[in-house]
């Protein structure tokens, strides 16, 4: 979270994805928007405090949304000329395979020259979002209403593997087609894909999970927080590690922001949501309560052995965790029974 003060001019935190916003009074268009939604709700962000052109936040290959990228399970950005990336602690914990791997997950790991970064966990990349584009026509061709329903999952099946077939014929890069509004759109995305991950700075585990709460679903005070560095050839193509890799040079980076928040400052938000639940219906939002009742009792069935089993263990438990605590919160709250019946209601309106 980053804030953006009237003596500020440069966008601390976007997306290229999802993008959030939220101010002190609270604002009827506040809320996850998508980056061809901002000339939608541009004129209540600058009514709101939004100092920069909002046409700039619909721009993936510009300054700040080419700034954001992807963990492919986390969300994160580069905050250097240098290629160093910030992200969350538990998007770090993956402890490169070493021998002083356990000491590293207890102690933490921090390394100031470039040369002693240590290659991330096997499978650690970082995407850098390059275009997303509305493929809903190329994805419902041939789609009718007379297909049932394994033929339509068929045909949109075959339809997707063609689109990032060819998207994914360019060099290094990594294309998918997203679902949204429950099949109603389709966009296709298209990330450079970084191989050459190295772990900068993780804090140890008992300040990057200070209190044992993974996510933010309930106050908190932890040092949730870690960098990794993109490194590329020479030449600046995506290639594995290899020992004459060099940093990859962002064509955009965050800046922090040196004054504190204040009463009224916009704050965005930048991530890559994997999915969101605000339109489910009240049979579906049960049966995902329910899940997370069982998934506490796992959680509980989990004992972390030693050595590499350990932070097995301690990756799964997160996992568990934190759509957990999510779920658990918004009960004890009594709020999930009423979101889901306003929901339903404004989405039998729309339709």
């Amino acid at each position: 979270t980053v804030s953006m003060n009237s003596n500020l001019k440069c966008l601390a935190k976007a997306t290229a994805i999802a993008l959030l916003w939220t101010v002190t009074a609270t604002s009827a268009d506040e809320g996850m928007w998508m980056p061809g939604q901002t000339a939608e709700v541009g004129a209540a962000m600058r009514a709101d405090g939004l100092q920069i052109d909002p046409a700039q936040l619909g721009r993936l290959d510009a300054d700040p949304l080419n700034a954001i990228v992807s963990l492919g399970g986390c969300s994160a950005s580069f905050v250097s000329p240098q290629g160093l990336v910030a992200t969350n602690h538990h998007c770090v914990h993956p402890i490169p395979p070493a021998r002083r791997a356990r000491t590293i997950s207890q102690t933490g790991f921090w390394r100031r020259a470039l040369g002693e970064e240590l290659p991330a966990a096997p499978g650690s990349r970082i995407y850098v979002i390059e275009d997303m584009r509305d493929v809903t026509a190329e994805m419902l061709k041939g789609v009718s209403d007379k297909l049932n329903e394994f033929a339509r999952y068929e045909r949109l099946a075959t339809n997707r593997k063609a689109l990032i077939a060819a998207c994914e014929g360019q060099p290094n890069r990594r294309c998918d087609v997203g679902a949204y509004y429950g099949g109603a759109s389709y966009y296709l995305q298209q990330k450079l894909e970084i191989e050459d991950v190295r772990l900068v700075y993780a804090p140890a585990l008992g300040i990057g999970n200070f209190g044992g709460q993974t996510d933010n679903w309930r106050p908190r005070h932890t040092g949730d927080f870690g960098f990794y560095r993109a490194y590329v050839a020479p030449d600046g193509s995506s290639r594995p590690y290899a020992r004459d890799n060099v940093p990859y040079r962002p064509k955009s980076w965050l800046r922090i922001a040196c004054e504190g928040v204040k009463e009224g400052d916009l704050v965005m938000v930048a991530g890559f949501p994997g999915a969101t639940h605000q339109f489910l219906r009240r049979m579906k939002s049960g049966s995902t309560s329910r899940n997370s009742n069982r998934g506490c009792s796992l959680r509980s069935r989990i004992m972390p052995p030693r050595s590499t089993r350990q932070r097995q263990a301690i990756a799964r438990r997160r996992s568990i965790d934190r759509p957990l605590h999510k779920w658990l919160g918004l009960k004890r709250m009594g709020k999930a029974e009423k979101a889901t019946d306003r929901h339903q209601n404004e989405y039998g309106r729309a339709n």
